[in-house]
């Protein structure tokens, strides 16, 4: 598995990293230019849902996107002390 996509009513998202066992190994099989032509059309499909969205529609969106970087962001760094500690590479 190379993508997963999550969508919602405001937009769509690349959530593979938290779905993926080896980020790794599917980061290596995704080229330059499939990360950027699925960034390029989700950013313009997701443009065009937020149009419609209120003020607090969009305040609770980005809190939303910020809490998911925190998340995989504190998932990669327990991750990478994890490693660490059992000393090897994980699978």
């Amino acid at each position: 598995m190379t993508f997963v996509l999550a969508y919602s009513e405001f937009g769509v998202a690349d959530v593979t990293r938290r779905y993926i066992k080896d980020w790794e190994t599917c980061a290596e099989r995704r080229s330059e230019n499939e990360v950027n032509r699925l960034e390029m059309l989700m950013n313009n499909y997701n443009t065009e849902k937020l149009k419609n969205c209120n003020q607090d529609q969009l305040n609770l969106i980005q809190q939303r996107n910020n809490n998911e970087k925190i998340q995989l962001e504190s998932l990669k760094v327990c991750l990478n002390i994890l490693i660490k500690i059992i000393g090897g590479k994980r699978k």
